[in-house]
């Protein structure tokens, strides 16, 4: 179970990074066009964050399952 919620979030990861470059980043921008976020800026931090919390938890998944 703990293996596929590792391959689950290693998965959303990857496509958090995937597209983003420094010319243009099409997640984000399809992010700020839902309206859900007021602007760009708000947008980018709410994608920023949850990618760092993404990565903090595959690492203590990653942690967990090597301890058995």
């Amino acid at each position: 179970m703990a293996n596929f919620f590792r391959l689950l979030i290693a998965s959303l990861v990857l496509i958090i990074i995937v597209p983003q470059n420094p010319t243009e980043n099409i997640l984000l921008r399809t992010l700020s066009e839902t309206g859900v976020f007021p602007n760009y800026s708000e947008a980018r931090k709410f994608l920023d964050r949850l990618l760092w919390i993404l990565i903090a938890f595959f690492l203590i998944i990653t942690f967990f399952t090597g301890l058995f």
